[in-house]
């Protein structure tokens, strides 16, 4: 069975850079988002954990992105509580 592969990236007026975290939450998404909607179930992915770390090498993405210039990037491991509905 194939995993999906999801990408947490957070957007905050505290930094100028794209922000790719380390780790996401199971629950507790409980802010309005910038379009007053706020995600309609309890739980955003089916996993047992409470607090999601990832296996992949983040801070080798930000590198590389980095080394392009044409966009900044950073990463995090306080992941906020806050999804964008789209």
């Amino acid at each position: 069975m194939n995993k999906p592969l999801v990408l947490h990236v957070g957007v905050s007026s505290c930094t100028d850079k794209l922000t790719i975290e380390k780790c996401a939450f199971q629950k507790g998404y409980t802010r309005p988002d910038c379009s007053e909607m706020i995600i309609s179930v309890e739980e955003v992915c089916s996993v047992e954990q409470e607090h999601i770390i990832t296996g992949i090498d983040v801070d080798q993405i930000c590198k590389s992105l980095n080394n392009n210039k044409q966009i900044k990037v950073c990463t995090s491991d306080n992941a906020g509580r806050y999804v964008s509905i789209l």
